[in-house]
């Protein structure tokens, strides 16, 4: 905010001073043209919502499909975001991003189809995901322009948990007509780190507030614990598509 008074202070003086000018001497037709117009916001707020496809793209999960129903594509749900942007040269701008998503889907045995003991014995698997990320920014167009398209990249730490809870089969290795149906829940939380790219295009509404649309790919995995200790890594990359508001001051 100091830096956003500051430069506001300081376009009033600058549109102050023709006038001064214009009341205190002699008037003179310009023989050239204005100079750059002065950056009159340094800081941006944005709020965003959109989809998150998990790509679910590791050793845990091929194996969670193989024995039950249901795909990476099952998680896929909607997002929210939140960009806070600082401009720290011309075309560069600082951004911090913190967003949120949580996909879930029910699944079932597979083999329910040829073993009637496994029929409708059902859980819901939860994903979620919270990157707090910060990055570059650069804009690709001047900013008196309408279109500005723009591309990034950040890293940061992503807080995630994942989640089975409901019915489940008991298997008895050694006698099969011992197996059970089981009610419990299974969870494994942490924090690690991660990176995204990022490309989107931002349209000028007014001065002071523009609508965007951006996509980011994030990468990250970490190790499986606490219920989940010993099933090797979670896969927490994925695609985010989102469109948004952005306030400038």
């Amino acid at each position: 905010m100091r830096r956003s008074t500051i430069a506001f202070a300081a376009l009033v003086t600058v549109l102050a001073l023709p006038a001064l000018a214009l009341a205190g001497g002699p008037r003179h037709y310009p023989r050239r043209g204005p100079g750059p117009r002065p950056a009159a916001f340094d800081t941006t707020f944005g709020v965003r919502l959109g989809v998150f496809s998990p790509d679910a793209d590791s050793n845990f999960f091929d194996e969670n499909f193989a024995v039950f129903t249901g795909d990476a594509d099952d998680y896929e749900d909607g997002m929210v975001g939140v960009d806070f942007a600082w401009r720290s040269s011309p075309q560069i701008d600082l951004v911090a991003s913190i967003s949120t998503f949580e996909g879930s889907q029910t699944q079932g045995y597979r083999d329910a189809a040829v073993d009637p003991f496994l029929e409708g014995v059902l859980h819901d698997s939860e994903l979620s995901i919270t990157p707090l990320t910060i990055g570059l920014r650069a804009r690709l167009a001047g900013e008196g322009s309408v279109v500005r398209p723009y591309v990034g990249a950040g890293g940061g730490f992503y807080w995630w948990r994942y989640r089975e809870f409901g019915d489940f089969v008991e298997f008895d290795p050694v006698d099969p007509a011992n197996d059970q149906i089981i009610t419990a829940g299974f969870e494994s939380e942490s924090v690690t780190l991660g990176f995204y790219l990022q490309a989107g295009v931002e349209f000028s509404v007014r001065p002071t507030w523009s609508v965007y649309v951006d996509a980011r790919w994030h990468q990250a995995d970490d190790e499986l614990g606490d219920d989940f200790e010993g099933f090797g890594d979670i896969d927490l990359s994925g695609r985010e598509v989102s469109v948004g508001v952005a306030w400038h001051f």
